[in-house]
C-alpha cells in the first residue's frame, strides 16, 4: 500500500511512522470505542506494533510483500487484512486460522487506516446483492 498523507523526512525510522499512524488515527479509534457497539477496537500498543511490523525497516515503506513472522502475527494479519480490503475482494490468503479476536481487531485497523473504504466490500456488496 502506498503511503499517502503528509511526507515524512528523509531517514524516518518504521517506529517514527507507526508513532505518526497510529496518532493520526488514534481520535476515531477512540470513537468507535465509546460509540457502545460491540466493535473490536486494537489498543494503542497493538496498533503500533501491527503498523511497525508492516514497514520496511529501511525506507519506512509499507511492504511489498507479507511480513515475516519475526514481525509477528499482528503484522502479518494487517497486512493481509489491508491488501483484501484494497483489492476486489478475493478471499485467497484470509487469516482464516488466526485468533477471531485478532483477525477482528485487525480489520478494524485496516479499515480506519483506509478511512473507512473498502472495495472489497464493495464487490461484495454489488456480488451478493447482484447490482
Amino acid at each position: 500500500m502506498k503511503q499517502t498523507g503528509t511526507p515524512m523526512k528523509p531517514g524516518t525510522t518504521p517506529r517514527e511512522r507507526a508513532l505518526f499512524n497510529v496518532d493520526k488515527i488514534t481520535p476515531r479509534l477512540e470513537r468507535l470505542r465509546k460509540s457502545g457497539k460491540d466493535i473490536a477496537v486494537p489498543s494503542h500498543d497493538e496498533a503500533l506494533q501491527a503498523i511497525e511490523g508492516c514497514l520496511n525497516g529501511r525506507t519506512a515503506e509499507w511492504l511489498k510483500s507479507k511480513p515475516k513472522a519475526k514481525n509477528g502475527t499482528l503484522a502479518q494479519v494487517l497486512w493481509t487484512l489491508m491488501k483484501f480490503h484494497c483489492g476486489g475482494g478475493s478471499l485467497w490468503g484470509w487469516p482464516h486460522f488466526e485468533d477471531k479476536e485478532i483477525v477482528d481487531k485487525m480489520d478494524t485497523l485496516a479499515l480506519v487506516l483506509r478511512g473507512g473504504k473498502s472495495s472489497a466490500a464493495s464487490a461484495w456488496n454489488r456480488a451478493l446483492r447482484g447490482t
